[in-house]
């Protein structure tokens, strides 16, 4: 059985330690429409009128009618369901909205869909809430994401289980993953994130410029990082000051990439889970920072409708180191949900880049920003790399080389 403690402990987390949630400030909660969902919407709702929360807004997505949206002969619909979240979520923004999203949709939920039309459906929705956008990716909005089972979820990891044993033992991983038990969830986040943040110190001080990665199945990238950038990781803070940790589960520390400083061959290690369509065993070939090739076993068209769906989508925006030491990792499945994959591997991401790894760079313009080397694209798709033989080496201006992973983990140096 789910433990509804745990449940009410997560709620408690997403709220004072995810989004922060400030007294009298807004909240807009987005989650698919399964009943375990609608647990932690319910239980997130409690949580935020404690602190008089005045308005909490619900985007309640059901696989069942978006399958029937994206339908060619319901583009009106679509259209109008489109425009109709953009306002939601531009109005949202402009009251200073938190913005927490709870993730855990069925993997599969649109293999059958054409993958164009998914992707076109979330350019136009970022396209039309351009503020919202903005708010996100310079630290002016409060955001976090969360995770819940759904049925169809559970079953793709517990293939094997009842439907019922399948959401409870998925309940069990994500409490676990999420450092929920018997203790304060806010001291235990408290302490990962000092650990986190001790480990990302070590590495700034070293002030490296360049990463080689090396891996027995065909990784060997090169990358070079933009000037000043830097990792952060943990707890992110806003510009009003605020703390916040936008992703719960969190273990990674994340940098951005130069933009046209990126060459040679990168292997993905997980499958993808993009828009409800699995793409698996994949891999890109990059020069000068652009994907000039690629390949998957399955989901090739999924793949080649992300690359193609908008401007830079084909350039990288993140680089993010993840020990395999991480309790996702260690629970040793595969989860087809990009919160939790990413958490288990190193991964990069395609499309945008997080301003706030290059310090004052939140301040400037696209245009600015892409002079100085930061991607930017209306898409961020992360993807998983760091396999088990995963060997970093890290280049200081000068070049030497210091040793950053060696077999898929952080070497001794970098202990918290």
């Amino acid at each position: 059985m789910m433990n509804v403690q745990y449940l009410e402990k997560l709620a408690h987390l997403a709220i004072v330690k995810g989004v922060n949630l400030q007294p009298n400030q807004p909240l807009n909660i987005r989650a698919c429409g399964d009943p375990q969902h609608q647990m932690l919407v319910d239980l997130c709702i409690l949580e935020a009128k404690k602190l008089g929360c005045p308005k909490v807004t619900l985007d309640i997505r059901d696989a069942n009618e978006e399958r029937m949206l994206f339908q060619p002969e319901n583009k009106a619909l679509l259209d109008q369901r489109i425009e109709t979240l953009a306002k939601q979520y531009e109005e949202a923004a402009a009251k200073g909205a938190a913005f927490l999203s709870i993730v855990g949709e069925d993997p599969n939920a649109f293999e059958d869909v054409d993958p164009k039309v998914i992707v076109d459906r979330n350019l136009r929705l970022n396209k039309l809430s351009p503020n919202f956008r903005k708010g996100l990716d310079t630290g002016l909005l409060s955001w976090s994401i969360i995770a819940a089972p759904s049925a169809g979820w559970a079953k793709k990891v517990y293939p094997d289980l009842t439907k019922e044993q399948a959401i409870d033992a998925l309940w069990a991983d994500i409490f676990t993953i999420s450092r929920i038990d018997d203790r304060d969830p806010k001291d235990n986040w408290n302490q990962h994130g000092q650990m986190l943040k001790a480990r990302m110190n070590k590495l700034n001080a070293l002030g490296l410029v360049r990463f080689h990665y090396l891996s027995k199945n065909g990784t060997d990238l090169w990358i070079d990082l933009p000037e000043h950038a830097i990792f952060v990781g943990g707890s992110t803070t806003l510009q009003n000051g605020l703390e916040i940790f936008c992703n719960i589960p969190t273990e990674e520390l994340f940098s951005v990439p130069l933009k046209t400083g990126v060459n040679g061959q990168l292997e993905a290690m997980m499958p993808l889970n993009y828009n409800g369509q699995i793409i698996d065993e994949f891999g890109f070939t990059f020069k000068e920072g652009k994907v000039v090739d690629f390949h998957a076993k399955k989901g090739k068209d999924v793949l080649e409708a992300m690359l193609k769906s908008c401007k830079n989508a084909d350039y990288l925006g993140e680089i993010a180191l993840v020990d395999k030491s991480s309790p996702i990792r260690m629970a040793n499945r595969i989860f087809y949900n990009t919160l939790f994959d990413e958490n288990a591997a190193c991964h990069f991401a395609l499309g945008q880049s997080y301003a706030e790894c290059v310090p004052g760079s939140e301040n400037w313009d696209e245009e600015q920003q892409e002079e100085h080397g930061l991607n930017q694209a209306q898409i961020h798709v992360d993807f998983m790399v760091g396999a088990d033989d995963l060997l970093i080496e890290g280049y200081q201006p000068d070049g030497t080389k210091i040793i950053v992973f060696e077999n898929g983990s952080f070497t001794s140096e970098f202990d918290a």
